[in-house]
């Protein structure tokens, strides 16, 4: 979706603002949909997690929400495998891209799991993409981790 449109910037701002979760569901569709008319439904879902200050001040991590109904009602395999250290002051959007560059580094870094999936494709899965970064830098701790066949999906972005 085009988060420039002010009508589907709307929906993003109710689910990720104003706690509107049943729009979980509308953004997993719309995932699923998505990937299956692309023949990724085999995919490894790993949500983008949100930053500590962001949980507490929202009381919910609105990405694992969309990743619990894509697991529950499509059946996808999600493994929230990315913790987010908060290395960082302040939101995203309110960096221009040379702080989010900066800010991005050492961000995120890789739980330890025991499941046997680094052979499977991985959709690393957010809300929204204005320049990337967020989305580069949990590609890179996966890659870190020995990931191969990694592809970034976002619902929204800066078209």
């Amino acid at each position: 979706m085009d988060y420039r449109n002010i009508k589907e910037r709307h929906l993003l701002e109710a689910f990720k603002f104003r706690g509107i979760r049943s729009y979980a569901s509308v953004f997993a569709f719309l995932t699923d949909r998505y990937l299956r008319k692309n023949g990724l439904q085999d995919s490894v879902i790993v949500p983008v997690p949100c930053s500590s200050s962001a949980l507490k001040r929202r009381g919910w991590d609105h990405m694992e929400e969309v990743a619990k109904v894509l697991k529950r009602k499509y059946s996808y395999t999600v493994l929230n495998v990315i913790v987010n250290t908060d290395n960082s002051s302040g939101e995203q959007k309110e960096k221009n891209l040379e702080k989010r560059m900066e800010n991005s580094e050492n961000r995120f870094a890789l739980k330890d799991f025991n499941y046997s999936i680094h052979d499977k494709r991985i959709i690393v899965l957010d809300d929204i993409c204005t320049t990337g970064t967020t989305i580069k830098a949990c590609m890179s701790v996966l890659e870190k981790g020995g990931f191969k066949n990694i592809i970034a999906l976002t619902v929204f972005a800066e078209l």
